[in-house]
C-alpha cells in the first residue's frame, strides 16, 4: 500500500509554521497598531493551521481507510498500477507516481490513450445526462401560472 511519509508531512507543516511566525514576528515593531497586527496574525495562524497532532491522526486515519473496501480495491489497483512496465523499442519505462526522494508526484492519466478516451465518453454522458435533466425540469414550466 503506498503511504504518504509521515516525515513529509511533518516538515512541511514545519515549515509553514515557521514561514507564518516569520510573517507575524514582522509586523512587531513596538507600536500598538503593530502589536495589534501581530496579534490577529497570530491568532488567525492559530486557527488555520492545525496542530502536528492532528495533521498526524490525519495521516494514520487515511492510511486505515485505505485498506477497507472499496477504497481498499482502489488502493491496490494504484499499487499494482505503479509496478507496471511499459515496453518500447528502446527501453522499458516504469509508471510511478512516487518518486525515490518520497515526494509525491501527480501523474497525467491523460498520458495513456484509453485513459483519454474514458474520460471523454464520461464526460460526454454527464453533460447529456445536464441536458436531459434541463429539458425535462422545464418541459411543463410556464410564465403564465
Amino acid at each position: 500500500m503506498r503511504k504518504f511519509p509521515s516525515s513529509t508531512v511533518s516538515s512541511s507543516l514545519d515549515s509553514v509554521v515557521a514561514l507564518a511566525s516569520a510573517q507575524c514576528d514582522s509586523f512587531r515593531d513596538g507600536s500598538v497598531t503593530g502589536g495589534v497586527t501581530w496579534g490577529l496574525c497570530t491568532v488567525l495562524t492559530k486557527l488555520f493551521i492545525p496542530d502536528q497532532r492532528y495533521i498526524q491522526d490525519f495521516v494514520d486515519l487515511r492510511d486505515e481507510v485505505a485498506l477497507k473496501p472499496p477504497f481498499g480495491y482502489v488502493s491496490v489497483f494504484m499499487d499494482e498500477f505503479e509496478t507496471l512496465t511499459v515496453a518500447s523499442s528502446t527501453t522499458s519505462t516504469q509508471l510511478s507516481t512516487v518518486s525515490g526522494s518520497g515526494e509525491l508526484q501527480l501523474f497525467n492519466w491523460a498520458q495513456l490513450s484509453i485513459f483519454g478516451i474514458v474520460r471523454t465518453i464520461f464526460s460526454w454522458f454527464i453533460w447529456l445526462l445536464v441536458v436531459y435533466y434541463v429539458v425535462v425540469r422545464f418541459r411543463d414550466f410556464s410564465l403564465h401560472g
